[in-house]
């Protein structure tokens, strides 16, 4: 008590404002008994690792901190309007041609199909006896096939922005076809992706990748586990685990039960 009278009297110039109302100050009643404490809740953190003493002297390390760039340059932060970058780009870039755009797809639509016609032809047990082998070249298929449909994909995306040509028509009758060979509802991903871009990194407004609070997580899992749980998120195995369910398993997780969505509908 005493020392958190001691620092309660220090000048409030020696905190800044924003990391001060970023920390909760931990107070005897706060802490919890020893007794209480499970290997689930270590580490915890002691009473005068949030003191204002801590955080004045963690404030000036970094006011003192620079930012530097990846050349090892000193960082600041640009302070470029919107207007300004969008003048900076060549006025051409803003043009919109139809002609342009479906020969992007006419390009992605031919890749594929030579790509098939190119291993449903030649990969082949006739042609290539080794299992093993074949196997293999046909991984590599789907990966192959995987970048052409990706680039199908992102020319229909466009069109949902209307960004493919400037017919509305030719935009979504374009987006409607490419969409639906790849087995996407053109449309209704029309609709949301919009309202996404409208309300990006809102909580209560967002349609897709809308983060959980901790309230919802650990609902869901447990408070231990989510304390593990955030150790582990910025592990290379973790984030490599969670980027291959993503890409396997995310959209059609998404089309069926609307994963990441929020359940405001």
């Amino acid at each position: 008590v005493e020392l958190f009278t001691h620092n309660h009297n220090m000048s409030s110039t020696a905190v800044p404002k924003r990391i001060a109302l970023q920390r909760n100050l931990t107070t005897t009643s706060s802490v919890a008994s020893s007794n209480s404490v499970t290997p689930f809740d270590s580490p915890r953190q002691s009473p005068s690792s949030t003191s204002l003493s801590s955080l004045a002297s963690e404030a000036q390390e970094v006011k003192n901190t620079k930012m530097v760039d990846t050349y090892g340059n000193e960082f600041e932060l640009p302070d470029y309007t919107i207007k300004q970058i969008r003048d900076a780009i060549p006025a051409h870039c803003y043009e919109r041609s139809g002609l342009r755009s479906l020969s992007y797809v006419a390009r992605d639509l031919l890749c594929l199909g030579t790509t098939f016609y190119l291993f449903h032809n030649y990969v082949t047990p006739e042609n290539v006896p080794n299992v093993y082998a074949r196997s293999a070249a046909w991984a590599f298929y789907t990966f192959v096939q995987g970048l052409f449909g990706t680039g199908l994909w992102v020319m229909a995306h466009e069109c949902g922005h209307q960004a493919f040509s400037p017919s509305k028509v030719l935009n979504d009758t374009v987006g409607w076809v490419c969409h639906s060979l790849l087995l996407v509802p053109y449309f209704s991903w029309k609709i949301s992706h919009g309202k996404h871009h409208k309300a990006t990194g809102n909580l209560s407004r967002d349609m897709v990748f809308v983060p959980k609070t901790r309230e919802q997580y650990a609902s869901h899992v447990g408070k231990a586990i989510h304390e593990i749980s955030e150790l582990m998120e910025e592990t290379p195995i973790v984030t490599a685990s969670n980027m291959i369910l993503q890409q396997l398993f995310g959209w059609p997780m998404y089309l069926l039960t609307n994963v990441t969505g929020h359940n405001n509908h």
